[in-house]
């Protein structure tokens, strides 16, 4: 009979006990208190100040560190429950929270694991959804994972070597995906609480010091710390400190809150009855803006190279780009040229399109989002109609004209050799055939990855990440010296133009990123942009201008007709050394990001989906460190109306269809 009991209790009695689960649950509290301090600490090392001052990173520090608290309350009151009153075994405990993790990474991870699963499934063939499903139950696993070896870990120096441990993956969740990836990141701090909650774990006689604390102690400090918490998660909180919150990637959940001080959208967005705010879709053709110094037989080649940023081309470093330095000697420079976005695909279309990705038809036929069924016109089916022959190298399988980048050239072709893009060399190895052949017009287009980072042809060891970038230039100008080699042998020069650009920008480093596709500050979308050939004389040109102005310019210089819904205006004026005054605006998105750039040096950007918003003068705050968009004057206020006024006149919303969030 006593045995019978004994083994009856043993089933109902949980493998770890009472007291070590109500030890673990102060561990768990101790854990995300402690990470919450070392964000306060690291954020006061490590991130700039905000222009806004000391007062918006004190409310900062106060919002981040209210959310780790309240997830201290949380976890702590789950962990504390389940041991007062749980009678199930420990297994049984890690499934359940295996259930809340799957559930917690189901609406929190999946949007972030969501642009993975589709280029995966466009390289296996298998179903994105079928991918993202065990992406998300994948990770899930990692929590109970993460538990149990924080729970192994509970004794002498095995809690030492949690600690490194802990600190890659803090280190990794403050570093990686900057600017995005917000369920990630918090999944990140989670899995760090799990390990750091083992090493923490309170001893039995400082748990009975914690219940000798009188109970309106006890009481005021937990209601205390449960306001704290729910205030950081629920009270409006001003634009600057939002937008302070996404500058460390450790933070808490950035994306909540309520965002407070916007702009009111009552401001005439456009005085002047600008044609470019208004629907285009009853203009008619748009004459040609000046006579082409191209001949009848003239070639124009484009080419751009991936992620040069605006000051890589500068006179401290052209010994990485003899070629395009020599091409801009006798040339045409625009030192304040724009991206329409820090994405090569977004910049790509809307080269090729002349339309913005909020005007377009992206289609998640191909797994991630493309423009398949959009029936825009593009630069190289104009051309075509008129005789311009045209080629298109292509370095990736995604440049393919079924996915609807770029569409209608004469030739387009997909080379790879043994790397992930094709190289260089290869693109140009396909153009000079082509090229030589030519006796009519002509033009030919080419991006080049060759600088997209890991920077492969660059990364050579012992180089640092910046000068790996730097070589792989020079690995693409070098070809570009034989695409000038060819027209020189041809004899062509006379009737060949020549444009450098890129598609967008690289951070190194700034506003807390490195990379592109994230933000949209001038790092990112301020791209070089040069002229050189027939007919033009070498000139510095500061006007603001888009690389969705390249599709007039090529139309112009050919002698065609612009059709309406291209968004851009020609540069030929500019070109040719005479005024124009431009009506169309200099505008940038990407992932519910939107930003236009105006004469008086203001630039805005309107993050659409966190709700912050960021306003500079540029003239004075050239690399965009004082956000204004707290204090704006009545013109500011202005602007920040006809960025919203202009997105909303051009924003694609018929039927059921709305405008994605590409990754």
């Amino acid at each position: 009979m006593p045995k019978q009991r004994a083994v009856e209790r043993h089933r109902r009695t949980p493998i770890a006990n009472r007291e070590d689960n109500q030890a673990y649950a102060l561990g768990q509290l101790s854990a995300w208190v402690a990470l919450g301090l070392v964000n306060v600490l690291s954020v006061s090392w490590l991130v700039e100040v905000p222009g806004a001052g000391y007062s918006v990173r004190l409310q900062h520090h106060l919002v981040d560190f209210g959310r780790h608290l309240a997830m201290a309350l949380a976890s702590f009151g789950v962990v504390f429950a389940w041991a007062r009153w749980g009678r199930d075994s420990k297994w049984k405990q890690l499934v359940s929270l295996w259930l809340v993790s799957l559930l917690v990474a189901t609406v929190l991870l999946a949007p972030d694991l969501a642009g993975l699963a589709s280029r995966l499934s466009e390289s296996t063939g298998v179903s994105d959804s079928l991918l993202l499903a065990a992406a998300v139950c994948g990770a899930s696993t990692s929590v109970p994972a993460l538990q149990l070896l924080g729970s192994w870990c509970q004794r002498g120096w095995l809690r030492l070597a949690v600690l490194p441990l802990v600190a890659v993956l803090f280190y990794l969740n403050a570093t990686i995906s900057p600017h995005d990836n917000p369920g990630s990141h918090f999944y990140l701090s989670w899995c760090c609480a799990l390990l750091l909650a083992g090493t923490l774990t309170w001893p039995a006689s400082w748990l009975q010091r914690v219940t000798a604390i009188p109970r309106w102690g006890a009481v005021t400090g937990a209601a205390g710390a449960v306001v704290w918490a729910i205030a950081s998660l629920a009270l409006p909180l001003p634009n600057a400190v939002r937008v302070d919150l996404a500058q460390w990637h450790a933070n808490l959940l950035p994306q909540f809150g309520v965002a407070r001080g916007h702009v009111d959208d009552d401001a005439e967005p456009d005085p002047n009855n600008n044609p470019f705010f208004a629907s285009r879709a009853d203009l008619p053709p748009i004459a040609p803006a000046a006579k082409s110094p191209l001949p009848s037989n003239g070639i124009v080649i484009v080419l751009s190279i991936d992620a040069i940023r605006f000051d890589t081309i500068r006179r401290k470093n052209r010994q990485f780009f003899p070629n395009i330095d020599a091409l801009r000697s006798d040339g045409v420079q625009f030192t304040q040229a724009r991206s329409p976005g820090s994405q090569t695909v977004y910049t790509l279309a809307s080269l090729s399109m002349g339309t913005y990705f909020s005007q377009q038809h992206w289609s998640k036929e191909a797994g991630s989002h493309w423009p398949i069924k959009e029936d825009g016109v593009h630069i190289a089916q104009v051309l075509g109609e008129h005789g311009v022959f045209s080629s298109f190298p292509q370095s990736a399988p995604w440049m393919r004209p079924e996915r609807g980048i770029m569409r209608g050239f004469t030739q387009s072709k997909y080379e790879r050799g043994k790397g992930k893009w094709a190289t260089a060399k290869e693109l140009v190895n396909q153009m000079l055939p082509l090229l030589k052949e030519q006796r009519g017009p002509a033009w030919f287009f080419a991006h080049f990855l060759d600088t997209h980072y890991p920077y492969g042809v660059g990364k050579k060891k012992g180089r640092s990440t910046k000068g790996a970038y730097l070589h792989a230039l020079r690995y693409v100008d070098k070809h570009i010296g034989r695409i000038i080699e060819t027209i020189d042998e041809m004899g062509a020069r006379d009737r060949t133009l020549f444009i450098i650009t890129a598609d967008h920008g690289e951070g190194f480093g700034e506003h807390g990123s490195s990379g592109h596709a994230t933000t949209l500050y001038d790092e990112v979308i301020r791209v070089p942009l040069i002229f050189s050939g027939v007919g033009l004389n070498k000139a510095v040109r500061r006007e603001l201008v888009s690389l969705v102005d390249l599709g007039p310019t090529l139309f112009d210089l050919f002698g065609v007709a612009t059709p309406p819904s291209f968004m851009g205006e020609s540069l030929l004026p500019l070109l040719l050394g005479k005024p124009k005054r431009f009506q169309r605006p200099i505008v940038a998105e990407g992932r519910g990001l939107h930003a236009m750039v105006f004469d008086d040096g203001t630039k805005v950007i309107d993050d659409t989906v966190h709700k912050t918003l960021e306003v500079y003068d540029l003239k004075v705050d050239r690399k965009e460190r004082r956000n204004l968009a707290d204090d704006l004057t009545p013109e500011q206020k202005a602007h920040v109306s006809r960025l919203r006024a202009f997105f909303k006149t051009h924003t694609r919303t018929e039927g059921e269809y709305r405008v994605p969030i590409r990754k």
